[in-house]
């Protein structure tokens, strides 16, 4: 194994949820992965793609069927771990095999006839072969996932079969692309991110084995996000210049009149920089870290939407300059992705605060609680979009398919560990296996903001307890001694070989969040209209329009709760009218948490029932929300 020359400032500790979350997550890896339906339906129609190969039927346009076999077994390698599941395994273990068993005499695995169709054909000619102008090859994005399934399957099963098969499949892809002689930015759709974010595996390919030409192959890919000379989005170069990434242009990123939206596709661009990441722990090149804060500074500053994701429906569009937010799963996966590794690089705490909201708000929105499908695009307000028949594909999605493996990752952040003690980043009610000590976390959090936390230490330790930025009041006591606490901080507490308690009560102050931004945004222009109600209409807001969170829970009317639709979109808003804010706890069946909300205005005061924004949406039936009050 290849030695990183940075190493990351803590390590992962290993937790179990119980309670809301684990609910969810087991549902999906029941209903998805381990069933007889999932193995015979979502998992064969998955493998059947690399049989039939037909994502180059209308080429030169290409599909990407291809990418659903690698997140599906991405996200079953997760979970196997996370359950210790051996039927699972044996189902992973099986697919894998007959992947392989698809593979041509050099080593390529994919679901294109054409395997060295790997350049993007002209929009003209897109249109002559599918009736609409696209650029659309795909072909070095599923070889992605398909050989990032591969390596998590490795590292699972441990098979040296596997680990040949992907070094070989690795080395096909690089040896097609130079014999293109363009670099592998120019290659595929959307101006080289689908590709380039193959770094990644790439990566972790080359520390297991070694192999150089690995290593080079992604120095060449991130030099293409920087060279004037590639056709490609200057990732690199946008980044370190502090360019918004909605003015982004791989020709002339001034050129607003000219830019070109599709170029900004978020999740793929999030993707390489979980690449440019790993590139700077195994060269310590400045300049990727660098250009990684930078980027998320500016998807912070500019794309940071209302749900805590960012983008706007797949698009980074300056997400922040509009009131009404839609967000593509997959955006919501890979920003998580991202700030996990801003923070094990960096060590700064601020980056749990963006984590631990994206998770508990557009995260869990976006599975339905049932375990069965997931959502396509999540939005503020009237109902979220669930997309079937992508690619004519019946069973597989790609956020669905994508979404499984967040869970293992946030179980794996709840705690970290240094030479310093024990981390506690998260407090969703779990167990966790940490350095020197088991400890388990109440329920409590989301709903009243307070939280006990169980401490059985093998050896004294110093365990560090997470203040999360809103908490402006914090009161943490262990074992009947109080420590202070300050907002975005760790509180270090020792704890003594044996069982201790730590009982810490956060800020649970009801905040308005006022919203005032330019109208010339609202009502959206065409364009992101489009893109709201892309696949069915929506409602949007008419005005601006407040917002409540309860510590770092987003709270939304919902007609679950008896409030009919009119009376949510009609009711004036209390934005810049709140006085006071009160909420009384109230519990309903199946949601993380809800409350009799009291908004005190000039006239008088109006009472309604919230809940949770992702408990408000995720039924996926006829069922209306708003996060607007």
């Amino acid at each position: 194994m290849i030695d990183y020359k940075i190493k990351d400032k803590f390590e992962l500790q290993h937790a179990s949820f119980f309670g809301y979350t684990e609910e969810i997550y087991q549902k999906i890896i029941d209903r998805r992965m381990t069933s007889d339906f999932a193995v015979e339906n979502v998992l064969a129609e998955a493998e059947e793609q690399f049989i039939t190969r037909i994502d180059d039927k209308y080429a030169p346009v290409g599909m990407w069927r291809g990418e659903f076999w690698g997140k599906w077994i991405i996200s079953a390698v997760r979970a196997c771990k996370y359950k210790k599941n051996a039927k699972l395994a044996g189902i992973i273990r099986k697919s894998v095999d007959k992947i392989i068993a698809t593979a041509n005499e050099d080593g390529y695995i994919g679901t294109y006839q054409n395997s060295k169709l790997i350049l993007p054909c002209t929009k003209e000619e897109g249109l002559r072969a599918i009736g609409f102008r696209c650029d659309f090859c795909w072909n070095i994005w599923c070889e992605k996932y398909t050989l990032w399934g591969l390596i998590e399957a490795y590292e699972l099963l441990g098979d040296q079969n596997i680990l040949e098969s992907a070094e070989k499949m690795a080395i096909q892809i690089i040896d097609t692309v130079h014999e293109t002689g363009v670099n592998p930015c120019e290659t595929g759709t959307f101006f080289g991110v689908a590709s380039g974010s193959i770094m990644k595996p790439i990566l972790s390919l080359y520390r297991i084995t070694g192999n150089q030409r690995l290593l080079d192959f992604a120095i060449e890919i991130a030099d293409g996000f920087e060279r004037d000379d590639v056709r490609s989005i200057k990732l690199i170069k946008n980044s370190l210049n502090d360019l918004p990434i909605h003015l982004w242009n791989y020709s002339n990123p001034f050129a607003v009149a000219k830019r070109k939206f599709d170029n900004q596709k978020a999740y793929e661009m999030m993707s390489c920089f979980e690449g440019i990441c790993e590139l700077y722990r195994l060269t310590g090149i400045e300049k990727y870290f660098v250009a990684s804060k930078k980027f998320y500074d500016l998807l912070i500053k500019y794309e940071y939407n209302r749900l805590f994701s960012v983008g706007f429906n797949d698009r980074f569009l300056f997400a922040s300059s509009v009131e009404d937010a839609i967000s593509e799963p997959c955006d919501i996966v890979h920003f998580l992705r991202l700030t996990e590794d801003l923070y094990r690089l960096t060590g700064d705490v601020a980056y749990l605060d963006y984590y631990e909201k994206a998770f508990l708000n557009a995260f869990l929105a976006s599975p339905t609680r049932d375990g069965t499908w997931g959502a396509r695009a999540i939005r503020s307000m009237s109902h979220h979009v669930a997309e079937y028949d992508v690619v004519d594909m019946k069973h597989n999605q790609c956020c669905v398919n994508n979404l499984p493996r967040t869970f293992a990752s946030t179980a794996d952040l709840m705690a970290t560990a240094n030479e310093n003690g024990v981390f506690l980043n998260l407090y969703l009610p779990s167990e966790i296996n940490a350095k020197k000590a088991k400890i388990t976390v109440s329920d409590g959090y989301t709903q009243y903001c307070k939280v006990s936390v169980k401490i059985d230490a093998t050896e004294a330790v110093t365990v560090h307890f997470r203040i999360p930025e809103w908490s402006i009041h914090t009161t943490i006591t262990c074992n009947g001694t109080e420590y202070k606490a300050h907002p975005c901080t760790y509180v270090a507490v020792p704890v003594a070989v044996g069982e201790s308690q730590v009982d810490i009560q956060f800020d649970n102050t009801p905040r308005v969040q006022y919203c005032d931004l330019p109208r010339d945004m609202l009502p959206l222009t065409p364009f992101y209209q489009m893109r709201y109600d892309m696949h069915s209409p929506a409602e949007h807001t008419r005005e601006n329009r407040a917002t409540l969170c309860i510590g770092p829970i987003l709270l939304a009317l919902t007609t679950q709760l008896g409030t009919d639709w009119r009376t949510i979109t009609e009711r004036a808003t209390v934005n810049g009218k709140c006085k006071q804010c009160t909420a009384t706890p109230t519990n309903h069946e199946g949601m993380l948490c809800s409350y009799d909300v009291t908004f005190e205005i000039e006239n008088g005061t109006e009472t309604l029932p919230m809940c949770d924004y992702a408990s408000a949406s995720n039924r996926f039936v006829e069922n209306d929300f708003s996060i607007f009050v």
